[in-house]
């Protein structure tokens, strides 16, 4: 098991939602992995003897996080500490690294660089850009610059790039093309916990701090700089004869002196300021509102997501957010219901939507109620560390290979063999890929339960070209699509009928044999077997000197037994797979004997074009240099990199071993989690 470092500037005792919520992340996650917190914030009066994670604190000077200078400081001493503490740590541990402070990821990429270290980069707040969006920094200064070229090296080495939100995504996304081009990022939220955060009777609640009388309008959270709470104190000026409406501002952060200095220059008294609360007493302190307030500046739109709306909607609030409708929030709000987006900023529309909310207590209450639905069905805890799991999980993964066949087609090995195999050689994902076939896949299902392997149900599909041939692979397909199964069938008859072809065409040459000596393996008959085959016996029979020859002067085209099944087109295989959820990948390209990159980026573009999702860049005997033309044209045209070595049997070809390509390396097992990804990301209904 990889132990996992969280690198946070925040946590508990810190009020800071950030360390809040890695507290329970890690907890959660430290049932079933080892967690260590790595933390600049003493431990005060926090209880961590007890918890299934270790915390390493760093006694470090702290300066003021109000402005901008302690921030920066506060960070950099964290950065350099950090480095020295994580140097001396075990390499094949994973960095889980939150943005915070927002220039922390960049140690991923110094271990990743240094000694192949990987990473995972949460973003919790999308910087420069909001720097820059909120004045801090000049849009084309040498900071910003460089910022902005460190990311793009971050978000290409990060193992995996935790976004949010959807908007959050697609924001970063046009800002950082590079983004598109790979499969490394997903989208998980943030959460609360349902037996913490829950529905509460407001009257006794309020009875206890002397307001069961009034409406309460309560912000919660960061009172920071691209929270835009200017226009509370504004609306609270218009209601300031509302006597028995209160707003209540909850917090800390770099606006709250200058909010209660407004509040006192207007000499507001329907305005009360409060200190965080103990973590203790946040479901009392958030049941005490009626309407919940969310703000989010403009200029921070989607490069930030307020973890505090998972609170409110765990507690059943109805919401009014201060923020735009396109941001992930503003959507959830308007898209469930949850209540009211104001993006105008303007204090009267926020009146009077509190004032008719204030009168109308069944739309109050309908508003809660969704509120607590949406939270249940997708933002609990629960639901979202399964979520962390998968991805720490699959960071484990060690040994892969997404190209392999049986006996079902041309291999040697019976489907359950090939298991077998697999997991002598300590595989830990296979994919059975039999040509133009999945008659394999229940034996291997089979097989992989009793083995304790994941096997991806694949097929191989020869397609026409030119005037030769391509293979596309089918991965994580659905062996039940009768779309899929019907294609096949369609496929087993054009090889049948060639197989026949070459027998009679071998018998007329004075050939004399039995059929049975070519489809001798179990599964095997004349409508699976493929050239392979062929070649191996015309070997056995002396005719040729090895199955190197019997393809080049005997079965390919020109041979004395050359016989073309009849193909399909490359579109018609990829629909068939798509069909079928499945993912298309072109198989060994460089079979394509295009060299020339513009023309094989032209090709793949083309193929990307009609539906293409993937590329093999790791195959049997490739060398570095097939792998980086590969790798290139895969990034350049944003399709997913895959890997395989093609195995049929060990004896076909010593070269070939499983899990394995070129000259003994390991295909890379992040291909397994950047496929999951780009399936996820992806997905297609059967």
């Amino acid at each position: 098991m990889k132990k996992v470092f969280i690198l946070t500037e925040y946590f508990p005792p810190s009020f800071a939602s950030t360390g809040q919520l890695l507290e329970e992340l890690a907890f959660t996650l430290g049932k079933h992995f080892e967690i260590e917190i790595v933390t600049p914030i003493k431990k005060g009066y926090f209880q961590e003897e007890s918890k299934p994670y270790k915390v390493k604190r760093f006694s470090l000077p702290r300066f003021n996080k109000n402005n901008k200078i302690g921030r920066a400081l506060n960070g950099i001493l964290f950065f350099i500490r950090t480095f020295f503490y994580i140097l001396f740590k075990p390499k094949n541990s994973t960095l889980f690294i939150v943005s915070n402070p927002p220039f922390m990821a960049f140690l991923g990429y110094i271990f990743n660089k240094l000694r192949n270290q990987e990473f995972i980069y949460l973003i919790h707040d999308q910087y420069p850009e909001i720097a820059v969006n909120l004045g801090y920094l000049k849009k084309d200064s040498i900071i910003t610059k460089v910022w902005k070229y460190i990311n793009n090296k971050i978000f290409t080495t990060s193992a995996y790039t935790v976004f949010l939100g959807n908007a959050m995504a697609k924001e970063i996304y046009s800002i950082y093309p590079v983004t598109q081009k790979r499969n490394n990022f997903i989208i998980i939220s943030n959460w609360c916990i349902k037996e913490k955060i829950f529905p509460l009777e407001k009257y006794s609640l309020k009875e206890e701090i002397g307001l069961e009388d009034k409406f309460i309008v309560q912000y919660s959270g960061n009172i920071g700089l691209f929270h835009n709470l200017e226009v509370l104190i504004e609306t609270a000026e218009i209601l300031k004869e509302h006597e028995d409406i209160v707003f209540q501002i909850i917090g800390d952060g770099g606006k709250k002196n200058d909010l209660i200095n407004l509040v006192e220059e207007k000499k507001l008294d329907n305005v009360k300021f409060f200190d965080y609360v103990d973590k203790e007493e946040l479901n009392k302190s958030l049941n005490c509102a009626d309407i919940a307030i969310i703000s989010l500046d403009k200029k921070a739109s989607n490069l930030a997501v307020p973890s505090k709306f998972y609170g409110i909607i765990a507690a059943g609030l109805p919401i009014i957010g201060i923020l735009q409708e396109n941001t992930d929030i503003g959507r959830d709000i308007t898209k469930n219901s949850l209540g009211y987006v104001i993006s105008n900023n303007n204090a009267r529309d926020i009146a009077n939507k509190i004032l008719f909310l204030n009168k109308n207590q069944n739309i109050l209450k309908y508003f809660s109620q969704n509120s607590l639905n949406l939270f249940l069905k997708n933002y609990d805890l629960s639901i979202i560390a399964e979520k962390y799991k998968k991805i720490l999980k699959e960071m484990e993964i060690k040994m892969i290979d997404l190209h392999c066949h049986s006996t079902a087609s041309d291999g040697l090995l019976t489907p359950r063999n090939l298991i077998v195999r697999a997991k002598e050689r300590n595989l830990d994902y296979i994919a059975l890929t039999d040509h133009d076939t999945i008659d394999g896949i229940k034996e291997a299902k089979e097989a992989a339960e009793e083995s304790d392997i994941n096997l991806i149900t694949g097929t191989e599909i020869t397609c026409d070209f030119k005037e030769g041939e391509l293979h596309i692979l089918g991965l994580f397909i659905d062996q039940k699509s009768n779309e899929l199964n019907d294609f096949l069938q369609k496929l087993k008859t054009y090889r049948y009928e060639r197989n026949v072809a070459l027998i009679n065409k071998m018998k007329e040459s004075g050939l004399q044999f039995d059929v049975n000596e070519l489809v001798s393996k179990e599964n095997q008959s004349l409508y699976s077997i493929g050239k392979p085959n062929f070649a191996r016996f015309l070997v056995s029979k002396g005719i040729a000197k090895n199955e190197k020859e019997a393809f080049k002067k005997l079965l390919n085209k020109g041979g004395v037994y050359s016989i073309e099944k009849q193909k399909v087109l490359p579109e018609e295989a990829i629909e068939a797979i798509h069909k079928a959820s499945g993912i298309a990948i072109l198989a060994h390209p460089d079979q394509i004997k295009i060299h020339d990159f513009h023309e094989f980026n032209d090709f793949a573009k083309d193929l990307k074009n009609k539906g293409l999702d993937g590329i093999e860049v790791y195959y049997a005997n490739y060398k570095k240099k097939q792998v980086k033309f590969f790798k290139r044209i895969a990034i350049n045209n944003g399709l997913v990199m895959s890997g395989g070595s093609d195995f049929h049997d060990d004896r076909r070809n010593r070269r070939v071993k499983l899990g394995f390509y070129g000259e003994k390396k390991i295909i890379p097992p992040e291909i397994i989690r950047n496929i999951s990804n780009y399936m996820e990301n992806n997905r297609r209904d059967s």
